[in-house]
């Protein structure tokens, strides 16, 4: 069975997840009103949705959960900015049997919780159709784990593409998005994240 101590610490990582999400959208709703009262040039969006990971031939790690951002582009400018978390609960579902006594070996792999910050400018293209508006993105990304498997980098360089649809021939309104994160960790789990989020541009 897990150690009870590794239990908890999954579940306070998992609780602070959720509040660096609350944080991150209720800065953002914050930030937008402030925009939009200075008339600033910069379009901000927020939103959450499911997310996807990538953990190759790990089969103890979840492989769905959570992300949420904060973005912010220029009007002028094809550039914007996101800052994000991604998170992958603990898998509970794994079971261990009792481990053999000495000389055998008795392994204790990681479950989880995966937790990640990303910050990822980008160039954007958009695409303008009657109802709608399609934007392209695609640029660097770097994360920081903070929850992670022992021993692994927590901090992972990669790149970001991404595609998003926002109703309406507005500048704001509800954004539709699916962005692919590849990271480079050296071959530790995860490898990829792809979130699927719904969210609004102001």
């Amino acid at each position: 069975m897990p150690d009870l101590p590794e239990a908890a610490a999954g579940s306070q990582l998992n609780m602070r997840a959720l509040r660096q999400t609350l944080a991150l959208f209720l800065g953002a709703l914050a930030l937008a009103a402030g925009l939009q009262a200075q008339e600033r040039p910069v379009h901000v969006a927020a939103g959450a949705g499911l997310l996807f990971a990538g953990h190759r031939s790990d089969d103890f790690l979840r492989t769905r959960g959570f992300s949420a951002y904060l973005r912010l582009s220029w009007r002028t400018l094809p550039l914007l900015l996101d800052a994000s978390i991604q998170n992958v609960p603990r898998n509970r579902d794994i079971v261990f049997v009792a481990c053999q006594p000495p000389p055998a070996t008795c392994g204790s792999p990681f479950l989880g919780p995966t937790t990640a910050v990303t910050l990822a400018p980008a160039i954007q293209a958009t695409r303008r159709v009657p109802v709608a508006a399609w934007l392209f993105r695609l640029g660097p990304s770097v994360s920081w784990f903070s929850g992670r498997r022992p021993g692994s980098d927590p901090v992972a360089a990669g790149f970001r593409a991404g595609i998003s649809v926002r109703n309406g021939r507005a500048p704001s309104g509800l954004l539709i998005s699916a962005d692919y994160f590849r990271l480079f960790r050296g071959g530790s789990a995860p490898e990829w994240f792809l979130p699927v989020t719904v969210g609004w541009q102001f």
